[in-house]
């Protein structure tokens, strides 16, 4: 099942921007500097322009897959956010159980 959210958003907003007023937090470990490719969203309609490609294939490209933080968009467009480009917790800052650290609450 997947979840419809809808934002209004001026032409030449970049995606990761569209999707945080959406309400959608999109993972940016590198900041939003295009290197890490973490927020690769699918553009499955509409019209946008990339910035940058660096980290997307030639396949991801011909799918529709374009860096939140590096793209504008253009005019209506629909998204499909993939499970792995919403923001969580970096595993490296995850309590490790097997040391037994763990900083708040479970």
């Amino acid at each position: 099942m997947s979840l419809v959210k809808r934002s209004a958003v001026p032409t030449g907003t970049l995606l990761a921007e569209a999707a945080h007023r959406a309400g959608v937090e999109i993972s940016q470990p590198c900041g939003g500097q295009g290197r890490c490719g973490r927020c690769a969203l699918q553009v499955t309609s509409g019209p946008v322009r990339r910035r940058s490609t660096i980290r997307l294939s030639d396949e991801d490209l011909a799918q529709g897959f374009a860096l939140a933080c590096q793209t504008v968009i253009e005019g209506d467009i629909t998204v499909s956010v993939p499970p792995q480009a919403k923001n969580r917790t970096p595993a490296d800052q995850r309590p490790d159980r097997r040391r037994g650290d763990c900083a708040g609450g479970v």
